[in-house]
């Protein structure tokens, strides 16, 4: 398979999906937001089994373990490097809006650990630390004997749970309950990830050519007809608080990633796109804070049409610029710290 290929339509993937992203938290059809879902919920697993796919991809190159070894260590270390740009550079904002240092300074920075690895700092950021730790834990995992099936295993229980904690949580109120000594949001930490970063690494080891592509799109469309009955059975429950997990996107997840595998796109400079999409994710949140302070300043509602869809527009154009603006300063002499922001 033609490495230039996959790596462009991942990249064209991951700006489409960024924007996904901030469609979720902006509500751009107003009253009418929930017919985003379960659609919408695609992104996020895809955005995991993409750069498990392509890490595991680049560690089975390797011929020694001290090779491996160091990819792991590079890989890590650059996500951290992303992490802790944002989190400095958003930093002003994440104390405004997470009011950390109320209580004191003490309790503040042990709330702060605890967001740190186990939920978010910035908006959004639980997804690149749960990167890392799910990361850590299949590469460790799969060198043991069967450890690539027992962490598989082990991350569809784990995403069974985050399931069970969000959608389904008004009829297992009593397992929701039990899942309050956990010091994050289960749902919205490494737990959650676990089984999509086993995926990336499972089909990253095997080769599926050899499985004709109308089986993957009857798959993909039964399957998609599967996640709209769930969805339809959990409005019968009572529609969520919060809506994050699904059981059916296990298939449809699975088998519209195998489909983008297959799929033929040249881009012409791709690289733009990636940088792009990771602008968009990890700065929207703080962008859509400060656009619905001035909608409110200037009496427009942002939940409702179609204030919330000129929320959303401003939200996106504002990090597209802001992306480009970024990628320009990278470029000079003296900006060239920038490039961690990618």
């Amino acid at each position: 398979m033609n490495k230039q290929r996959e790596y462009d339509v991942f990249d064209l993937t991951k700006f489409v999906l960024s924007i996904v992203i901030v469609a979720i938290h902006t509500h751009p059809l107003g009253e009418f937001h929930l017919l985003i879902y379960p659609w919408a919920r695609i992104a996020v697993p895809i955005f995991f089994m993409i750069s498990s796919y392509l890490f595991f991809s680049k560690l089975n190159t390797k011929k020694t373990e001290k090779e491996t070894c160091v990819e792991m260590k590079l890989f890590c270390l650059r996500n951290a490097k992303l992490y802790l740009f944002w989190f400095i550079l958003l930093f002003p904002v994440t104390a405004y809006t997470k009011h950390y240092f109320v209580d004191g300074i003490g309790r503040g920075l042990r709330k702060l650990f605890i967001d740190f690895l186990f939920g978010s700092t910035f908006r959004m950021s639980w997804y690149l630390m749960a990167l890392i730790l799910c990361v850590i834990v299949v590469y460790y995992s799969s060198r043991l004997k069967h450890g690539a099936f027992i962490i598989f295993i082990i991350g569809l229980l784990s995403n069974s749970l985050c399931c069970l904690l969000s959608n389904y949580a008004e009829a297992t109120r009593g397992i929701y309950d039990l899942f309050n000594f956990y010091p994050g949001t289960f749902f919205l930490s490494f737990p959650v990830g676990l089984i999509w970063i086993s995926l990336g690494n499972i089909f990253s080891k095997n080769d599926y050519s050899n499985v004709k592509s109308k089986y993957l799109w009857i798959g993909f469309l039964f399957s998609c007809v599967g996640l709209t009955i769930e969805q339809r059975i959990i409005y019968r429950i009572g529609i969520p608080e919060n809506n994050d997990c699904y059981f059916m996107l296990w298939p449809v997840c699975s088998l519209l990633f195998l489909l983008l595998l297959r799929t033929n796109i040249r881009l012409k400079n791709p690289k733009i796109l990636r940088k792009i999409s990771v602008v968009v994710y990890c700065l929207h949140g703080s962008i859509l804070l400060f656009v619905r302070k001035f909608m409110d300043m200037i009496d427009i509602s942002y939940k409702s049409l179609p204030g919330s869809f000129f929320c959303f527009a401003i939200v996106v154009i504002s990090c597209c610029v802001a992306a480009l603006c970024l990628q320009s300063l990278a470029k000079k002499e003296k900006g060239h710290w920038l490039k961690y922001a990618f």
